[in-house]
């Protein structure tokens, strides 16, 4: 995509002012001087950034294509969630609390979930575990949700579940894969805008800017924004024998 469509196609928020310098030389020089600043500038970003909002645009949509890809039908949904310590899990849970049948979440905040774990049982009759990081093991569940972008546990990951790590650079999820052998690893490969391809970490440097503390309102804001311009996401599943 070249640089003026990236604008075209961004959100005005990330688009930068042009310095006065830049615009003097493109007197000079031409209109090609600002293309290079935002080609330069998009760059830089996409190489700071990782997926943040993006995979929530189309959160339903990711979640139907785990349970497919897994063969898991839906009154068999085991999820595991690996906590990150802000409102996305929130998010999620929002969504699909009535959907699954047994759920464990995966936190160092466990004061804070320890009411809806009440809750949840007197009102879904829905069996809720909480299981600090490094008190993971022999954990079940076929379906695992991690919002984190570092590297976790191996036994925060059930043997033989489909893994949605959508935060984690590629070379952090073959190296997740490395340890953590019996997996699927199932991440974000591109996204297309009227046909043309881009990265994950592009598209969330056209999406909001750096630090952009999640929230649920914006989050729906930006997945209407997104559908209107088009945007499909594209994921990919890897294992260790099939990368």
């Amino acid at each position: 995509m070249n640089p003026l469509e990236i604008v075209k196609h961004a959100r005005i928020e990330t688009v930068p002012e042009v310095p006065k310098k830049i615009r003097w030389k493109a007197r000079i020089f031409g209109k090609n001087q600002i293309e290079q600043f935002y080609e330069r500038y998009y760059q830089r970003e996409s190489e700071r950034r990782i997926p943040f909002y993006l995979p929530y645009l189309n959160m339903r949509t990711h979640f139907d294509y785990l349970r497919r890809y897994g063969r898991i039908p839906k009154s068999q949904i085991s999820m595991v969630l690996v906590d990150d310590g802000d409102e996305r899990t929130d998010y999620f849970l929002y969504e699909f609390l009535g959907e699954l049948n047994f759920l464990t979440i995966i936190t160092e905040r466990q004061e804070y979930f320890m009411s809806l774990q009440e809750r949840v049982f007197g009102q879904l009759g829905l069996l809720l575990e909480l299981v600090r990081p490094w008190e993971a093991k022999n954990l079940q569940g076929n379906l695992v949700w991690d919002f984190t972008s570092t590297l976790q546990p191996e036994e925060c990951y059930p043997k033989n579940s489909i893994c949605f790590m959508p935060h984690k650079k590629e070379w952090k999820i073959n190296e997740q894969l490395s340890y953590s052998q019996e997996i699927t690893a199932v991440f974000l490969k591109e996204i297309e805008i009227n046909g043309i391809k881009i990265s994950p970490s592009m598209a969330e440097a056209m999406l909001v800017p750096r630090r952009f503390p999640f929230r649920k309102s914006r989050c729906e804001e930006l997945a209407e924004w997104a559908k209107k311009q088009r945007w499909n996401v594209k994921l990919k599943a890897r294992t260790l024998e099939n990368p």
